[in-house]
């Protein structure tokens, strides 16, 4: 589960809310990811040291039913109430 730029992290309590939609990542990594807070270095640690399984993996996308379409707004700038660009940082 390693983030990419402008990602946003899984927590911990999302990840075991959703243990039953969790696949495999199928190229595990060891990377050594400087930039994360303390509860989500701990959450990566547990993912890489496979604590919660073997190479446990959740897409955001399927943590729960409108996810998906919230972090595209999030990410284009789009309003979701009014369906526009309102707020986007030029």
């Amino acid at each position: 589960m390693v983030p990419q730029t402008g990602s946003i992290l899984m927590d911990r309590a999302t990840l075991l809310e959703h243990r039953e939609r969790w696949g495999r990542e199928p190229t595990p990594t060891r990377a050594r990811l400087a930039h994360l807070t303390g509860a989500e270095g701990a959450l990566y640690d547990d993912l890489v040291e496979d604590v919660l399984g073997p190479a446990v993996r959740l897409e955001q996308k399927n943590a729960s039913p409108g996810l998906g379409q919230a972090l595209h707004w999030l990410r284009s700038g789009t309003d979701a109430r009014r369906g526009g660009m309102e707020g986007r940082a030029e």
